[in-house]
């Protein structure tokens, strides 16, 4: 970006990724805001973006909060521009699966594990939901068997500050025992900062615990879920190599835009940090040497090392992210869905020129 403003990017190319795209879809937490604080230089950002004539939209992860309640924050924040049909939630993202993907009637009712983001959007569809602040301070009786709605048509579970043993044991129940019960996810982000100096459990510790007692993975409607990426190409009318997805994750954001053939840009204000970031991009070039045993670069000395030598965190990156063969090399093994095409300290510096 050229101007007053321009990325302050550890890779070069940012001002061809902006003048390539049109439409720049952001995450809020750890992008726009931590906690309850604007991130420095975001108002800029948008502003110099805005007058540009590019589209902006917001997906976050967070199923607590209704997208009204989303653009309270903008507007309490400074961004006062924002509106509405700017913001998309994994809690609207599921309600929308529900009802478009999955097209359950309306006198199906769901089982809601999490807030009132997502008992809001399901109203708002036309279910009527069950569980949720309901059932928050109760416990299951060891006494007799455990009854659940038969009407209940979908269960769906995001981050739930009240997750106790009768939510999990009901909504276990719904899944096994009534037929054709669906089971959504809002998102399954391991992480979260529900607070903006800590990260704590997300969403997906309470997605894993049912996903362990019924024995299958659910639906997941918010990111990196491509769903939400042909709402938006038909919303704007514009293709995803038209869109870059802006985070600062690698398991959600990042992968999110390159599986949908968007343009990715991570930012280093949130969860991601650069040494964890260049530990990923540098298993990008384990080789395999003819059926020799693999090396992987490390990051620490610029030295190569045994596989089974390599560090805990390189080895946790393995571990988490299928390896793939690039078109470009045969024998160049990388993590393309991990690996952004740019990276930023922040969303973008005020610079003062020369």
């Amino acid at each position: 970006i050229t101007g007053d403003i321009r990325m302050n990017g550890v890779n070069e190319g940012l001002d061809e990724l902006v003048s390539g795209v049109k439409t720049f879809v952001f995450d809020c937490d750890g992008v726009i805001w931590r906690g309850t604080h604007l991130i420095e230089g975001v108002n800029e950002a948008l502003d110099y973006l805005r007058g540009a004539g590019k589209e902006i939209m917001f997906i976050t992860n967070n199923s607590t909060k209704t997208r009204d309640d989303l653009v309270v924050k903008f507007h309490g924040l400074g961004l006062k521009w924002v509106e509405k049909h700017h913001v998309l939630t994994s809690a609207y993202a599921a309600a929308e699966y529900v009802h478009l993907e999955l097209e359950l009637p309306k006198e199906k009712k769901v089982y809601v594990v999490g807030e009132h983001g997502i008992v809001h959007e399901l109203s708002e569809k036309g279910y009527t939901c069950i569980g949720a602040e309901d059932h928050k301070d109760l416990q299951p009786s060891l006494q007799h068997n455990f009854e659940v709605d038969p009407d209940i048509g979908a269960v769906v579970v995001g981050y739930d500050s009240h997750f106790n043993y009768y939510k999990i044991v009901y909504a276990t129940r719904c899944l096994v025992s009534i037929p054709k019960c669906h089971f959504v996810a809002t998102n399954q982000d391991a992480r979260s900062h529900v607070i903006s100096t800590q990260e704590w459990p997300g969403g997906g510790t309470m997605v894993a615990a049912l996903t362990h007692a019924v024995g299958y993975p659910p639906h997941v409607a918010g990111k990196p879920n491509p769903f939400l990426v042909q709402f938006l190409t038909k919303k704007l009318g514009h293709q995803p190599s038209e869109m870059c997805m802006v985070g600062d994750r690698l398991d959600t954001d990042i992968l999110f835009g390159n599986s949908t053939n968007m343009k990715t840009l991570l930012v280093l204000s949130g969860i991601t940090s650069l040494p964890h970031y260049e530990s990923v991009r540098g298993a990008k070039q384990i080789k395999s040497n003819d059926g020799e045993s693999d090396e992987l670069p490390d990051t620490n000395n610029g030295e190569s090392v045994q596989e089974e030598d390599a560090t805990s965190e390189q080895q946790e990156s393995q571990d988490a992210m299928n390896f793939h063969v690039t078109a470009e090399n045969s024998n160049v093994i990388a993590f393309p869905d991990y690996v952004a095409d740019s990276v930023a300290w922040l969303l973008l510096d005020k610079q003062t020129k020369s």
